[in-house]
């Protein structure tokens, strides 16, 4: 009996001791990559039929406004259905983002190609990113972990300020937290 519960025991610290390394390996993946283009932007994950992740927007923020859209892999086709909503919307993103481009659905489709590029490198299930909170990024990396990107530690709202003092620190830009 005694060894039984010394090899749960033993599992159950070494599960904890996982938890830590999941989030610090995620952090030195992405220590030096630019995540600029994932601020304001949300992407959230469905659980498909085989297990496998894959989502159909992304949620670009700006000002009072959300701009929906289509991932890359869905791009043209969800245009097709509805291209006038879609128009005004990569209008949108083309004054938001300062570009000078004239077509608005080329810009569109390279930022939903770029945008899904990064998801998928990141390896995430979600990320969330809304300006009026504060300029930073927060990465579902499973049920029980999160890791935060801070931009900007100004522009936090009081409750962030407070949850990043919270939060296991591993610099000045990344931070992380497991349940």
């Amino acid at each position: 009996m005694k060894n039984f519960i010394a090899i749960i025991l033993i599992s159950f610290l070494g599960s904890c001791s996982s938890r830590k390394e999941e989030p610090l390996a995620f952090i030195q993946r992405f220590n030096n990559k630019d995540l600029g283009i994932l601020l304001n932007v949300s992407i959230e994950a469905r659980n498909e039929r085989n297990d496998s992740l894959h989502y159909y927007y992304s949620h670009t923020k700006i000002e009072n406004e959300t701009l929906t859209i289509p991932a890359f892999e869905c791009f043209d086709n969800f245009y097709k259905s509805d291209s006038s909503t879609y128009n005004k919307t990569f209008i949108k993103l083309l004054k938001f983002k300062g570009v000078n481009e004239n077509s608005p659905f080329n810009y569109a489709k390279e930022y939903a190609k770029k945008l899904d590029k990064i998801y998928r490198e990141l390896g995430v299930i979600d990320l969330e990113s809304t300006p009026k909170l504060g300029r930073f990024i927060e990465f579902t990396l499973d049920e029980r972990c999160k890791v935060y990107y801070l931009e900007d530690s100004s522009t936090l709202t009081p409750y962030w300020k407070d949850k990043f003092s919270k939060l296991q620190k591993v610099d000045d830009k990344w931070f992380y937290e497991c349940k």
